[in-house]
């Protein structure tokens, strides 16, 4: 559904990894608010572990992340698919005005009418599942009501004559703010709720130009042109209005706005092109470079017109509806009904229609009967709006209904397998199973996933292991299988994200050692760096191998949270991540680490269960460097005292000591930008490989940099790129130019790596 004007803010990207921690590595999650009057309720069908209950954890974390998420909003946004690996079923207690909707892609969102002549009160229900057992919270919401009158940004230049209000959606807020004529403190305008209340703005073009123009408005009879300036300390650059014309704007295609142009900035600083918007949870217009836009909590401003409402037109009513109109799912198993979305617009009808005899349509309910073999329908939807009308199709798939076998069956693997992808994503059954096979991998030593094989290497995937009791959890189990153990396993069986596994599984048989008249496999002896190096480097994404392993090396970076990747000496090229051994060390201390386990995350080598044995700090040996003469050293830390940058925000450039520092990058997936991020922890900031993110150092107008330095921390193997060429932290770069600009690539072959900057050095040429 179109957002009114913008997009509200993706949910922050520490939230994202809730859904992978159960399936994946444990994670570190937290969540904080006020009730506001959720409430949950579950029924409990199956067993669980004494003082384990991972659903209700679940449950309760999910709680914490959406109690005061969208309490009030007219826009659209997004919830989680899943929870900790527990797939989640939103409803609304509503039949118009709000639906949940699931894209093609997966994401689920909560689709609002933004044109509601009244606020509308809903109840949104979150029903987690774990096979039979569910546990539900809910949280009360309210859809505002729309304005009599809908602004609609300017996609072209302004016209002459014409009036515009100036706009600002401040999305950390969920507010529409407009330009109100006056200043809200020294370097801001201010703003109103009320676009009744905004005034109007005008544009003049210079004279015998057609892109050139200034922006004012009328204030006593008086035109008041706005303006951007740098301010008498020189520390701001700042907004301004007046009677003297001091800015001229242009139209900003890329940007969708005007914008205007600076030769000298704050603090000395060198050209640049702004933009009127906002920022962090301000409710004033302020003035921003325009390499920040795209950037969290810098929001773009926009001059808009208004349209009343009501003289909306068919065509625009008819496209909205069909964009927002989608199915929650396109594939279906056996008999099964599903009820169809209504459309946006309150006078658009939505006609069903299908070709097919398998399908019946009725009173909004998609009814599906079983086919004997898989077979491909078109469904289509006649949109239609007074005389105009226009249609959207779906395709759907049909498959024959699954013989679910009794419970308490004993099943192959391959049987296991076909019964886990053909329940449908995220389903699972409503009775266990018994499966029995080889231990092929331990993939988590906590909670006891593991893959089982049989004698023809068929594989099945159990997520969870506990005693034949179902009250021992894998990691206190006196005996806990082991690779080349034999087991049997009893469970539900289902998919997660379309891969079949067995859940929560009781543990029934246990024979050490021995498998299907397979051998047992023999655990190599790994003790020499190069033999444990090896090893690690030829494990598969996921795959693991049991410790002990002992490694010597040197720091080369810190995570966040102060966990060290460590380079064997002779083995630069095969870095080891220390998971969740939080250090006190720093970048060149030598240490030598023992894990349990060590494994293929994603690219990114681990050790895992990780015990520090030594802590050999090598600063005592590293020489004090002399400063060069002509250098300039930038602290990442300084740079942030000074300008009061807040812990995970992105800042797109700045300028210090005289050189202008700028990222760029491209955001990936649903939760904006992170190339340009500083953090508290280390005091650093942040360039993303995933997002093709890029670091450009500018010296002052006639400087040329003879060489540059960055110190920097990373993960996922991130390292500089600079001329296509890898450089290791404090690598000097040899430039003879007046800027440079280097990316991010990773020295493990991740595509996801990062560097966390702290320091740069510049020399200037003499």
């Amino acid at each position: 559904m179109k957002k009114l004007l913008t997009s509200l803010l993706a949910l922050l990207t520490c939230f994202a990894c809730a859904t992978a921690v159960a399936c994946g590595e444990e994670g570190n999650n937290s969540g904080s608010g006020s009730n506001t009057g959720s409430s949950n309720t579950g029924s409990d069908t199956g067993s669980t572990p004494d003082g384990e209950d991972e659903l209700q954890d679940a449950v309760d974390y999910l709680e914490a992340l959406y109690k005061d998420q969208n309490v009030e909003t007219r826009q659209d946004y997004e919830v989680f698919p899943a929870i900790m690996g527990f797939p989640i079923t939103w409803t609304v207690d509503v039949e118009t005005g709000v639906t949940v909707t699931v894209t093609d892609s997966g994401k689920v969102m909560v689709d609002v009418d933004e044109l509601l002549d009244e606020n509308l009160t809903y109840v949104l229900t979150a029903t987690v599942a774990d096979g039979d057992r569910t546990v539900s919270v809910s949280f009360t919401r309210t859809v505002l009501a729309a304005p009599s009158i809908i602004p609609e940004a300017i996609t072209e230049a302004p016209v002459e004559g014409v009036a515009y209000k100036y706009h600002v959606y401040q999305s950390t807020l969920a507010t529409d703010l407009y330009f109100a004529g006056g200043m809200a403190a020294t370097y801001y305008f201010s703003t109103t709720e009320d676009y009744t209340q905004a005034v109007d703005v005008y544009a003049e073009y210079v004279t015998d130009s057609t892109t050139d123009f200034y922006l004012y408005f009328v204030l006593d009879g008086v035109n008041q042109y706005l303006g951007v300036k740098v301010s008498a300390d020189g520390a701001h650059d700042n907004i301004v209005y007046g009677t003297e014309k001091i800015s001229t704007f242009v139209w900003n295609a890329d940007l969708g706005t005007v914008t205007t142009h600076l030769e000298a900035t704050k603090n000395g600083g060198g050209p640049n092109d702004f933009y009127f918007g906002n920022y962090s949870d301000k409710t004033t217009i302020s003035c921003s470079y325009t390499s920040y836009a795209g950037g969290e909590g810098n929001n773009v401003g926009h001059l808009v017109t208004m349209v009343d409402k009501n003289s909306i037109t068919p065509e625009k009513k008819i496209a909205e509806s069909k964009e927002g109109l989608n199915l929650s799912k396109t594939e279906y198993i056996g008999n099964a009904t599903a009820e169809l979305p209504i459309a946006r617009h309150a006078d658009v009808t939505v006609e069903w229609a299908c070709e097919s005899e398998l399908v019946s349509i009725a009173d909004g309910v998609l009814t599906i009967t079983a086919p004997t073999e898989e077979t491909t329908v078109t469904l289509t939807a006649t949109l239609t709006c007074g005389e105009v009308s226009d249609t959207k199709e779906f395709t759907l798939t049909l498959k024959p209904a699954v013989s679910i076998p009794a419970a308490d069956s004993t099943l192959t693997i391959p049987q296991a397998n076909e019964l886990g992808v053909a329940v449908g994503d995220n389903v699972y059954t409503e009775g266990k199973y018994y499966v029995s096979g080889v231990v092929s991998n331990v993939d988590n030593a906590k909670y006891g996933n593991l893959y089982i094989k049989d004698a023809d290497g068929n594989e099945f995937y159990v997520y969870g292991v506990y005693s034949a009791d179902g009250q021992t959890r894998y990691d206190a189990m006196e005996t806990a299988p082991v690779v080349g153990d034999t087991i049997t396993v009893y469970g539900v069986i289902g998919n997660y994200n379309g891969s079949p596994q067995m859940k929560n599984s009781w543990m029934t048989a246990y024979t050490a050692g021995e498998g299907s008249g397979t051998e047992t496999p023999e655990t190599p002896t790994l003790t020499t760096p190069e033999e444990i190096l090896n090893a690690l480097y030829a494990l598969a994404d996921g795959e693991s191998l049991t410790g002990p392993f002992t490694l010597t090396g040197k720091i080369t970076a810190l995570d966040s949270y102060n966990n060290p990747t460590i380079v064997v000496e002779g083995f630069e090229d095969k870095p080891v991540y220390c998971y969740k051994l939080k250090v006190t060390n720093v970048v060149g201390d030598t240490i030598t680490v023992t894990a349990g386990s060590m494994k293929n995350y994603g690219g990114t080598y681990e050790f895992m269960d990780c015990t520090l044995v030594t802590e050999d700090s090598g600063s005592t040996d590293t020489p004090v460097e002399t400063p060069v003469e002509g250098a300039v050293t930038i602290s990442i830390a300084d740079v942030a005292a000074a300008n009061s940058w807040a812990n995970g925000t992105c800042y797109a450039s700045v300028t210090y000591n005289g050189v202008t520092l700028t990222t760029a990058g491209t955001a990936v997936g649903s939760w904006g930008l992170n190339t340009g991020k500083y953090y508290d922890s280390n005091k650093d900031w942040r360039v993303y490989q995933s997002e093709s993110g890029t670091l450009t150092i500018t010296a002052q107008e006639g400087k040329t940099i003879a060489s540059v330095k960055i110190t920097y921390n990373n993960k996922n193997g991130g390292v500089i790129l600079f001329n296509e060429t890898q450089v290791t932290s404090a690598t000097v770069m040899t430039v003879n130019a007046n800027s440079l600009t280097i990316g991010v690539g990773s020295s493990t072959g991740a595509t996801n790596g990062n560097i966390q900057i702290t320091s740069i050095e510049i020399v200037y040429a003499e």
